[in-house]
């Protein structure tokens, strides 16, 4: 079992990656509409 201390450093690095995505994603989904509206109608 890995210590705190080196779970504590891979997530470190693994969080603001996640949380790149994470805003990456949710931005495109909030754009996504204001694009697609003007499509539809």
């Amino acid at each position: 079992m890995p210590s705190f201390l080196e779970f504590a450093d891979n997530l470190e690095v693994f969080i603001p990656g996640y949380m790149l995505v994470f805003t990456r994603l949710s931005a495109m989904l909030m754009t996504l509409p204001i694009f697609s509206y003007p499509m539809i109608s």
